[in-house]
């Protein structure tokens, strides 16, 4: 579900799992016994429900802030979550070149981009911020790819084949540079890129630190 109806989800399912409990535990204040019991139950459910972004396969915490591999809820596809944000997604059964999910579809902005590219010679690529790997899935033979991530996590993530196959099934090497990119790309060669990605934010404006 999605827009009004995972609001209205999220509600009912917030209300019968930890609501509920909640109100018994608070009617039993006064009896030890039976407000321990109504805690635990609270507790309980809290670690039952599974989130809006389904079952928790991986998490690691860092620095950067806390690193989620899920399932969804059907048991279709893998999500890579960093604090609230999506940063990707597979499908479950595409494991050889999978398709790319969310923005990243052929069909959305990036997929529109690689398709409006020349395609009369090898393409060389820089992509700030690696999410699962996804972008790779528009690398051609013979192109030149690199991804600049900061935070490690995310690097052995997007590695990770129990999840995410996209680095794994590229049709062209990629480098991943780990550190903060707008150091990094110093280092590089003027002129080394064709284009370069900015995909390491989530709000509507890019922030000024990666303008200059």
């Amino acid at each position: 579900p999605t827009g009004a109806d995972a609001l209205v989800a999220r509600v009912v399912r917030g209300g019968l799992m930890a609501g509920v409990p909640a109100v018994a535990c608070f009617a039993l204040v006064r009896g030890r016994a039976r407000f321990a019991l109504g805690l635990a139950a609270v507790l309980l459910a809290g670690l039952l429900d599974p989130g809006p972004h389904g079952k928790t396969l991986l998490v690691e915490r860092n620095f950067f802030g806390t690193l989620r591999v899920t399932e969804s809820p059907d048991g279709r596809t893998v999500l890579l979550v960093h604090g609230t944000t999506r940063h990707g997604q597979q499908r479950v059964g595409e494991r050889d070149r999978p398709t790319p999910l969310m923005y990243y579809h052929p069909t959305g902005p990036v997929g529109r981009l690689f398709e409006k590219l020349p395609g009369d010679r090898p393409r060389r690529v820089a992509a700030v911020g690696l999410g699962c790997g996804a972008m790779a899935h528009y690398a051609r033979p013979g192109d030149s790819w690199a991804f600049f991530e900061i935070d490690p996590a995310v690097a052995r993530v997007a590695r990770d084949e129990r999840y995410f196959t996209f680095l794994s099934t590229c049709q062209a090497p990629v480098r991943v540079v780990l550190g903060d990119a707008r150091r990094q790309l110093l280092r590089e060669t003027d002129g080394a890129f064709d284009l370069i990605v900015l995909d390491a934010f989530s709000s509507d404006a890019i922030p000024t630190h990666l303008l200059t």
